[in-house]
């Protein structure tokens, strides 16, 4: 989306991102040394060469939005978290202390650092924050949808 927009900005009216501002290589370097500090199962190995999710993230890491040639005005909405989102209630004592560990050193700057570069860099850029949420529960929870909604309204119809 962003690179359709940065090379059609005469196709491009309007952007909305939904919690999808995510910026892959700036945050590589924070995803490693937390690898490298905490040795959490399933979290740091990365899938098979030939596998569809290795294929899937080497075009994502290849699509790292460059807001910088866009021109049309975008709204962006971020789920601010209070907690790693990859906590869980069956998780054992030492897998739970290494994952608030790893969201206290590392993983909560990341939301903050893709909000930051997508004020610097997209020209006419605003971002929603919503809080009490989650990346898939915003989109069903009625206190988000009226935001989300509100705000689209207002950016989308200039209310």
């Amino acid at each position: 989306m962003t690179r359709f927009a940065g090379v059609h900005p005469q196709r491009t009216a309007r952007l909305v991102y939904l919690d999808a501002t995510w910026d892959r290589a700036s945050n590589r370097e924070l995803a490693r040394k937390a690898c490298a500090q905490f040795d959490i199962p399933g979290q740091c190995e990365p899938p098979p060469q030939s596998s569809v999710s290795a294929l899937i993230l080497k075009e994502a890491e290849a699509g790292d939005p460059d807001y910088t040639k866009v021109v049309a005005p975008a709204l962006s909405f971020n789920v601010m978290y209070r907690r790693s989102p990859f906590l869980t209630p069956f998780m054992d004592a030492s897998t739970r202390s290494k994952v608030e560990a790893r969201w206290n050193t590392y993983d909560r700057f990341i939301v903050p650092r893709q909000i930051e570069h997508f004020r610097r860099d997209m020209q006419n850029g605003h971002v929603v924050e919503l809080h009490d949420t989650s990346h898939s529960g915003f989109m069903i929870d009625p206190k988000q949808q009226s935001i989300i909604v509100r705000e689209m309204r207002r950016f989308l119809l200039s209310e």
